[in-house]
C-alpha cells in the first residue's frame, strides 16, 4: 500500500513539473505576441500623431508616368560585360566563390531542352480567362516568327544590375545542395538554406507543372499590376513606381502574414531573360541597386503606416516539358520551374519568419501555378 502510495505522489509530482513546463511556454508566447502589439499600437499612434491628415494606404503609389509591358527579343543571357559600368549596390548580399557560369541550374528527370524552333506565336497576344484547355497540349506544326525588339534592353547601371544579380542566382542555386527539405509533395520540392546569422534564409522551391507552358507565366510577371491583385488575395495594390533605364520599379501593397503588423510594400524592379525559340525564361525580382528610389518613394508618403521589405532576389526560371517520344519537341505539355527567394520581411521575431516563411513563399508561388492555367495565349 505504501509503495503505491509512493508511485502515486510520484506521478503527481511529475504531472506538476510537466504542467510548469508548459505554461511557462505558453506564457512566453503570449508575452511574444503581446509585444508585437503594443510595437504595432506604438507605430500606429505614431503615425497618427504625425499624420494627422493621412490618405489611405492603398493611395501611397503613384503610377508612374507612360508605363509599358513590352516583350523582349532573344538574346544571350551570359553576354560580357559593359566595361565603362562598375557594382555600386551596397546591399549586404552573400558572397560565393563562383563556379562555370554556364553549369546547368536544375536538373529534373524530363531530359535537358535543345530546340531550334520557334513554335509558339509572341505571348504578349494573351489574355486571362477562364480557362485555357488547349495551351499546352497543341501540336504547333509551323515556326512562328519572333517579334523584332520592342522594348528598350536595360541601360547603364542596370544593365549591369542585370548580370550581377544573374551571377548572384548561379551562387545561391550552390547552396541548394547544403539546403533542408521542408516539405515534399508530388507535385513540389521546397527547400531552405539557414543561415547562422541575419542573413535572410533562401528558399528553393522545385516544380513541374502539367497543362501550363511557360508563356502562361511570362504573361502573369509582364503584366504584373493586373494580375497580381486577382491570383494573391493578400495585394491590395500592385503599380508602377517608376522606370529607370528602361527597367520597371513595382511597388505592391501585401497584408503581412501575421495579424496586426502594418501593411508591407513590396518593392523592387523586375529583369528578364528570354528565348522564345527554346520557350525558355528568367524573370528576376530584386530590390538591389534601389536605394535612391525607395528613398523618392518613402518621402513622397503621408503615412508612416508601412513596412519595407527587403527582397534581396525573387527569382524564376521556366523550362518548357515536351511530350514523351515528341522527337521534333513541338508538343509542349508543361512547365519546368526552379523558384528561388530572397526576402527579409521586416520587423517580424526570428521564430515567427522560421516558422511560416517558408509556407507563405511557396503559398504565393503556388497561386500562381494555379493562376496560370487561366492564361490563353
Amino acid at each position: 500500500m505504501s509503495q503505491l502510495l509512493s508511485s502515486t505522489a510520484e506521478d503527481c509530482r511529475q504531472l506538476a513539473q510537466n504542467s510548469t513546463y508548459s505554461s511557462g511556454f505558453i506564457q512566453g508566447m503570449l508575452i511574444t505576441f503581446l509585444l508585437i502589439i503594443i510595437l504595432e499600437i506604438l507605430k500606429i499612434v505614431e503615425a497618427y500623431i504625425k499624420n494627422s491628415n493621412k490618405k489611405p494606404v492603398e493611395t501611397l503609389i503613384k503610377p508612374a508616368k507612360n508605363s509599358y509591358l513590352k516583350y523582349a527579343n532573344k538574346e544571350e543571357i551570359f553576354q560580357e560585360r559593359p566595361s565603362n559600368i562598375s557594382q555600386t549596390s551596397n546591399t549586404p548580399y552573400i558572397t560565393i566563390q563562383r563556379k562555370t557560369i554556364s553549369q546547368q541550374i536544375f536538373m529534373s528527370k524530363k531530359e535537358s531542352f535543345e530546340s531550334n524552333q520557334n513554335i509558339f506565336d509572341s505571348p504578349r497576344l494573351s489574355a486571362v480567362g477562364e480557362s485555357s484547355p488547349n495551351n499546352s497540349t497543341q501540336v504547333i506544326e509551323q515556326e512562328s516568327q519572333i517579334k523584332e525588339n520592342t522594348i528598350q534592353q536595360p541601360l547603364g547601371r542596370r544593365a549591369q544590375l542585370r548580370l550581377d544579380l544573374m551571377d548572384y542566382i548561379h551562387q545561391l542555386t550552390d547552396l541548394k545542395q547544403d539546403s533542408v527539405i521542408i516539405e515534399k509533395q508530388p507535385e513540389f520540392t521546397l527547400r531552405r538554406k539557414h543561415f547562422d546569422d541575419n542573413t535572410p534564409a533562401v528558399m528553393f522551391v522545385d516544380q513541374e507543372i502539367m497543362g501550363s507552358v511557360p508563356e502562361q507565366f511570362l504573361y502573369i510577371f509582364k503584366n504584373m499590376t493586373t494580375t497580381q491583385t486577382t491570383w494573391n488575395p493578400a495585394c491590395s495594390s500592385c503599380k508602377v513606381f517608376k522606370v529607370e533605364e528602361g527597367v520597371e520599379i513595382l511597388a505592391s501593397l501585401v497584408k503581412p502574414p501575421v495579424a496586426l503588423l502594418s501593411v508591407r510594400v513590396v518593392f523592387g524592379a523586375q529583369y528578364y531573360f528570354e528565348y522564345p525559340d527554346k520557350h525558355e525564361y528568367i524573370i528576376i525580382f530584386s530590390n538591389r541597386g534601389n536605394e535612391e528610389v525607395i528613398e523618392e518613394y518613402k518621402n513622397q508618403q503621408t503615412s508612416n503606416y508601412y513596412t519595407m521589405v527587403n527582397c534581396l532576389v525573387s527569382s524564376y526560371w521556366l523550362k518548357p516539358i515536351y511530350a514523351d517520344h515528341d522527337k521534333e519537341k513541338k508538343k509542349i505539355i508543361g512547365t519546368r520551374a526552379f523558384h528561388i527567394s530572397q526576402i527579409d520581411f521586416g520587423n517580424i521575431p526570428n521564430w515567427v519568419k522560421n516558422k511560416i516563411g517558408p509556407s507563405a513563399i511557396n503559398d504565393t508561388w503556388q497561386k500562381i501555378v494555379s493562376f496560370s492555367k487561366s492564361v490563353q495565349l
